[in-house]
């Protein structure tokens, strides 16, 4: 018989119990040797269950946020309706240059004169009576409203008052009454002030003046049918039309769209840009263009040719929608050019703006900012600023304004102030470019911290 022995089964169940045991004390050791251990995943657990809902808070929070952006949509409405506030009463600052080419005592401009003695009045254009040594030729005229120096002008052809005095003594058998008055405009300037007041106020000027010769020369009709002249059909047409004033348009503009040039375009150059740059700033962090792999060299210069790249082709598109809808508008492929690199140059500027904002601002104010930059911005264009109250002659430092003030010189073949223009634009792109630089920056920063692609845009980076 062998000396060895067969455990019994009560042994074995012994022994399984010491390998239970051996075995729970070793997985409880290594849980408590873990990092963090069950605290840590408890903790993670509970940072990601939401927030409590509170219903007195949310209430709160909603109320703040809506009247907040009411008061902002009522501050800028205001603040562009203030523009145009009483501006009928205004219009005499709207300058126009009368000139007489005809001799001192002139049959027709008396007429003129006396008519403007009655119509003149605040809300009536003021003509400015200029002596002819001032512009000796109605070319020289013609150009001092190309350059803006006038809002337009009316002058007394050479010979009119012979011819009219003749016609109505009997003694011409012919009359033209478009060859006594010519008046000169600039219909792409302000296109609705252009016509409203420039235009209208002429034309009213030369139907005061057609009565008031009327009532001057009516004895010396009745002479020319007391002494059965054969050229009385053409006194009598002479005396009821005696003078209607010739066009000269240095810009005609017959298609309707040029509303919108001073208005709607200048508002969408800056519209496009937020569009483009919420999509954009969003996607590069999350592809790692601002994360901590990347220098700051690397992440500016993409920013800066993605903005250059973007607005070049923002700019031909705003100035192509132009141009195909320009219909009868006499412009060249010269001009077309130069339109797109103006454009260029202030939808860049307000690129730049944007993105530095976008960077430097919490999200949810950049909204606010977004809405009054273009509302200050318009109201500059809308009108003109001379008819405006003084306070909004700050305008003239906005780029909207000196930008669209440089396209009214492309248009009309003028250089009437680009000497302010052009450095106000040129100064808004430099600061525009530093502005969003500094914001690249905080970007880049952001993405350090936060390890990775970076932060969304407005929100505070991982961290902090």
């Amino acid at each position: 018989m062998s000396d060895n022995k067969m455990p019994t089964s009560s042994e074995s169940g012994q022994a399984r119990e010491q390998e239970q045991k051996l075995e729970a004390q070793a997985a409880t050791a290594s849980s408590d040797a873990a990092p963090g251990g069950h605290n840590d995943a408890t903790t993670t657990a509970d940072a990601q269950q939401p927030a409590p809902f509170n219903q007195t808070k949310l209430g709160i929070v909603t109320v703040t946020v809506g009247l907040s952006v009411l008061v902002v949509f009522l501050a800028n409405m205001v603040y562009l309706f203030g523009s145009s506030f009483g501006q009928p009463h205004r219009n005499h600052v709207f300058k126009i240059a009368a000139v007489n080419y005809d001799v001192d005592d002139s049959l027709v401009w008396n007429a003129v004169t006396q008519a403007y003695g009655v119509l003149h009045s605040d809300s009536f254009a003021s003509f400015v009576f200029l002596p002819k040594s001032d512009y000796p030729d109605p070319d020289d005229l013609i150009h001092a409203v190309r350059e803006q120096g006038y809002w337009g002008a009316v002058y007394n052809n050479q010979g009119a008052s012979s011819r009219l005095s003749s016609a109505i003594d009997g003694q011409s058998p012919t009359y033209n009454a478009s060859q006594a008055l010519t008046y000169v405009w600039n219909e792409i300037r302000y296109p609705a002030t252009s016509a409203s007041v420039i235009r209208s106020g002429i034309l009213q000027l030369q139907a005061a003046a057609t009565k008031t010769f009327q009532a001057g020369a009516t004895a010396r009709l009745l002479r020319a049918a007391n002494s059965n002249s054969t050229n009385f059909q053409t006194a009598l047409a002479a005396y009821l039309t005696p003078f209607t004033a010739s066009e000269v348009n240095i810009n005609p503009a017959p298609q309707a769209e040029k509303a919108f040039y001073n208005t709607v375009v200048m508002a969408m150059s800056i519209i496009q840009q937020n569009v483009f740059l919420i999509a954009f700033t969003t996607v590069s962090r999350q592809l790692g263009l601002f994360s901590g792999q990347r220098r700051f060299k690397t992440s500016a210069t993409w920013a800066l040719f993605v903005g250059l790249a973007f607005t070049l082709l923002g700019s031909l598109v705003t100035t192509g929608y132009i141009w195909a809808f320009r219909e009868d508008w006499a412009v060249t492929g010269a001009q077309f050019a130069i339109t797109w690199m103006v454009l260029w140059l202030v939808q860049h500027t307000y690129y730049q703006l944007l993105d530095g904002t976008l960077a430097l601002v919490p999200i949810q104010f950049f909204s606010f900012i977004l809405v009054t930059f273009i509302f200050i911005n318009i109201s500059a264009t809308v009108f003109p600023l001379e008819s405006m109250p003084g306070f909004y002659r700050w305008g003239h430092a906005l780029p909207a304004y000196q930008s669209f003030q440089v396209l009214l010189n492309v248009w009309s073949k003028g250089s009437h102030k680009l000497y302010e223009a052009l450095p106000v634009l040129f100064t808004w792109w430099v600061v525009s470019a530093s502005y969003a630089a500094v914001g690249t920056m905080k970007k880049v920063k952001d993405g350090r911290k936060g390890g990775g692609a970076g932060a969304p845009a407005g929100a505070a980076p991982a961290g902090i």
